[in-house]
């Protein structure tokens, strides 16, 4: 027999004593096993336990595949390029869904949506070292699951080299976020937002001891970016609207020390940056032929930028775009992914030396349906693109990769993504520019 207890149950009681103006602490329901007598549980041997409130460190390990791909870091790459240097995709999650990947410590952090055979969604944050078998941080069952499919991962971001942001969305548009700490499995989920629109994942940065989330809020006239204060990750602080006065916004992402949103129109849409944390709003450039829903992947170098897109192309077909915004030098957009069939994309980025990694859906057929594969791709900092490396899905089981996620540790590249039957992780090497170019 199973009981649910609140998701780091351990911190609910000490967060915010005798502060009245402290948001009270969100609770997350996941599964634990049951005590002979849960009402005489000792609360002090709780406390010092880093995984009271999370599954059994037994159930944890069970749920990650001990698969290890060795990582070859002397595999040759091509000019504006990238090579594999694994020996194939690695399982992360026994189930499919959607995943973030960040660079943090000594490898990668991984948080993602799953879901259940039995039904419902469960959350799940993992760490992995680049060779060796992930590490189960948590896995939480969402007390409000989604019940459509997810198109956007749970947001995520390295604080330092022991603790990662964390904000997931639920079915009644609440946003929730917590510091973690990945070693001891300590965490504080708070609700930090509401109106969240699925569609969007939310987006996390840090400045000086505080933590910063934004959310797209789909529940008033007009669509709206919402900032959030965390003071010191664990006290939520005074909000603001980040919404233009004279349109919409949505799609938030972080790119350097800012922010980017789109006002999302039919025809001529606009993105914005605002500088963290207290900026306003400034037009980035503009656009057209953004997909609806669309998904953006802003990559900043200094006053220079590069925002990969999902767009719609020729045929009303779907494609991934890149623009360039360097003042007042606008070029025309590029096709990171030409329009070659439809139905919903998604895009990454992560920086790379003096490049950009991009990381796009592209489809196999024409039809909506149709197995997605990974293309990645790197760019200049003027969007100038090499070649694609295909991500098919893995070498065994159903073909298929879509909804991918990459971060750069110490010049690999991990592109997270996902397949078929679970979440899955390649690793490769990429040019990063500079004294390799030329």
């Amino acid at each position: 027999m199973r009981v649910l207890v609140p998701l780091f149950a351990l911190l609910i009681a000490t967060a915010g004593c005798g502060d009245d103006d402290e948001e009270e602490v969100a609770e997350v329901e996941v599964e634990v096993p049951e005590t002979d007598d849960p009402e005489e549980a000792d609360p002090e041997e709780e406390d010092d336990d880093p995984l009271a409130g999370l599954d059994d460190p037994e159930a944890l390990e069970a749920a990650v595949p001990t698969t290890t791909s060795a990582l070859d870091e002397d595999v040759d790459v091509p000019t504006r390029g990238c090579a594999f240097a694994d020996e194939g995709a690695v399982k992360l999650w026994q189930r499919p869904g959607v995943a973030r990947i960040v660079a943090i410590g000594d490898g990668f952090a991984i948080a993602g949506y799953a879901r259940k055979e039995e039904g419902g969604e469960e959350l799940f944050l993992l760490t992995q070292v680049p060779g060796q078998p992930a590490t189960p941080v948590l896995r939480a069952d969402l007390e409000h699951p989604l019940q459509q499919a997810r198109v956007a991962a749970p947001a995520l971001a390295a604080r330092d080299g022991g603790h990662v942001g964390l904000a997931f969305t639920d079915r009644r548009g609440q946003v929730r976020y917590a510091r973690v700490d990945v070693t001891t499995r300590r965490g504080n989920f708070l609700e930090v937002g509401s109106g969240a629109d699925q569609r969007y994942a939310p987006a996390i940065a840090f400045r000086a001891a505080d933590d910063l989330v934004a959310h797209a809020d789909g529940s008033g006239d007009r669509s709206r970016v919402k900032l959030s204060r965390v003071i010191g990750g664990t006290q939520l602080g005074e909000g603001r609207d980040l919404t233009p006065d004279a349109g919409g916004a949505t799609c938030p992402a972080v790119a350097g020390d800012a922010l980017v949103f789109v006002d999302h129109r039919e025809g001529l849409s606009t993105f914005y940056r605002v500088e963290l944390p207290d900026g306003a709003p400034t037009v980035l450039r503009a656009t057209t032929h953004l997909y609806d829903p669309v998904a953006i992947a802003p990559v900043r170098f200094g006053e220079k930028w590069l925002v990969g897109y999902t767009a719609v192309g020729s045929a009303a077909a779907s494609a991934v775009g890149l623009v360039v915004a360097d003042g007042d030098r606008t070029p025309p957009p590029t096709a990171i992914v030409p329009s070659a069939g439809y139905g919903l994309l998604h895009v990454d980025a992560a920086k790379l030396g003096e490049h950009v990694v991009f990381a796009a859906d592209a489809p196999t057929e024409r039809p909506p349906e149709s197995p997605r594969r990974v293309d990645v791709r790197v760019a200049t900092p003027d969007g100038e693109l090499g070649e694609a490396v295909a991500i098919t899905g893995p070498e065994t089981g159903p073909a298929g990769a879509s909804m991918a996620s990459v971060a750069v540790y110490e010049g690999t590249v991990g592109v997270v993504f996902r397949g078929a039957d679970g979440v899955y992780l390649r690793l490769l090497r990429c040019d990063p520019g500079g004294a390799s170019e030329g």
